[in-house]
């Protein structure tokens, strides 16, 4: 399994600086106890640089129940994703069973 920078290779100088300030701002609320998980816009982030990268077309629903995305032939993706703020914290995704009806699962941190 190869594994990409997806910041130095897909990211514009001005998203990279404003992810850059998104992760300063994170810390911060989390070390004032304002926020207690990356769940709220991470996925929101990830997913049209996920979809821009790999070519796919972003599902029309923020919703979709089964599905992301979708490339050219019509393989179904969904993208997980989650914010890693220091190599110390855990960066894998655990699954007990691979979502039904999905062609590819795109994890990045």
């Amino acid at each position: 399994m190869s594994q990409v920078g997806i910041e130095t290779c897909w990211l514009t100088s001005e998203e990279r600086a404003a992810l850059q300030s998104y992760r300063a701002a994170r810390r911060a609320l989390e070390a004032l106890g304002l926020i207690r998980s990356d769940r709220s816009t991470v996925g929101e982030i990830a997913e049209p640089i996920v979809c821009r990268a790999l070519k796919l077309a972003w599902a029309n629903s923020r919703v979709q129940a089964a599905y992301d995305a979708r490339d050219l032939q019509g393989a179904t993706y969904q993208i997980k994703a989650r914010l890693v703020l220091s190599l110390k914290d855990s960066t894998s995704f655990d699954f007990t069973l691979a979502p039904a009806g999905l062609d590819y699962l795109v994890g990045c941190c």
